[in-house]
């Protein structure tokens, strides 16, 4: 191995086989929103500032699911998925219903977070942890959608061995 190979910068690949890397961002980002939602709802005198942070980062999630979903179609033009084109056509439909459920669940957070603001004091404990109790169901039945769609590709790419050309165009 080159001495130097460990510093230097891969090559970037083009959006067409970018996917696998692109697909890994709101997979790692969403998995930790949770964790932080529950802290939101326990949290004390904070818990606002808490539900922005969890805002943050389920916005930046759904846009990685847009980002995803925009990567996958353009590989979907350059991947021979062979015996694998039933599944392949599954894991379209299933991540776009992935990013379609984010993008209501970031908004619903967002209305959540925007509402606890201009409500201040008024907004209970009860009530927080209630609107928050309820997000994260929607939230974990977007996320199953999401691991749905994880698993697909995994075995698209383990099981029929589909995969985008790495080389330019």
């Amino acid at each position: 191995m080159n001495p130097s190979a460990w510093w230097s910068l891969p090559p970037i690949p083009t959006w067409e086989t970018a996917h696998p890397i692109v697909v890994h961002l709101p997979i790692g980002v969403l998995t930790v929103v949770p964790l932080i939602a529950i802290w939101a709802m326990v949290a004390g005198s904070n818990r606002r500032t808490v539900g922005w942070a969890v805002m943050l980062l389920v916005l930046v999630g759904a846009a990685g699911t847009v980002l995803a979903a925009a990567s996958g179609g353009e590989a979907m033009t350059v991947a021979d998925a062979g015996a694998g084109s039933k599944l392949l056509d599954q894991h379209e439909e299933m991540g776009d219903l992935a990013r379609n459920c984010f993008l209501v669940v970031a908004g619903v957070y967002a209305a959540i977070t925007i509402l606890s603001t201009f409500l201040k004091d008024k907004l209970k404990r009860p009530l927080w942890i209630g609107l928050h109790a309820a997000w994260l169901l929607g939230f974990f039945a977007a996320f199953l959608v999401l691991a749905n769609a994880g698993h697909m590709g995994g075995r698209l790419v383990h099981e029929y061995g589909v995969r985008a050309p790495m080389g330019r165009k």
